[in-house]
């Protein structure tokens, strides 16, 4: 999969395009594995409402963990509507460096590996 970046902007369905491709790879590869889509911006969507993309990825992989996160002040209604298509899909605010490492580290705290999987 391949992303590039053409002159500003900030277009959120290529990125998720190339995260259903890796999903997709990876059940093919191990079908015990449970996607975790970590979706982070510091900018305004221009291509519009992906909440429909969310749930098709949903669809497609029912035990989809999603965790979108906003960098900067203000937050970002597009995110959070990202989230809020996906069952139990989370939206993080973080403002500042610490904030954003803390985020991480509550992601990563939540996906620790418990001795089980799907399947």
């Amino acid at each position: 999969p391949n992303l590039s970046q053409g002159g500003g902007g900030t277009m959120f369905a290529p990125a998720l395009d190339v995260a259903m491709q890796l999903f997709s790879t990876g059940s093919a590869g191990s079908g015990h594995l449970i996607p975790v889509l970590i979706f982070m911006s510091d900018g305004v969507n221009e291509d519009g409402d992906c909440s429909s993309i969310m749930r098709s990825m949903h669809e497609k992989y029912p035990d989809l963990q999603c965790h979108t996160i906003f960098f900067g002040s203000g937050g970002s209604q597009q995110l959070q509507n990202m989230a809020s298509a996906v069952p139990n899909g989370k939206y993080h605010l973080s403002v500042s460096g610490v904030q954003l490492s803390q985020t991480f580290a509550a992601i990563a705290l939540g996906a620790e590996f418990t001795g089980t999987h799907k399947g």
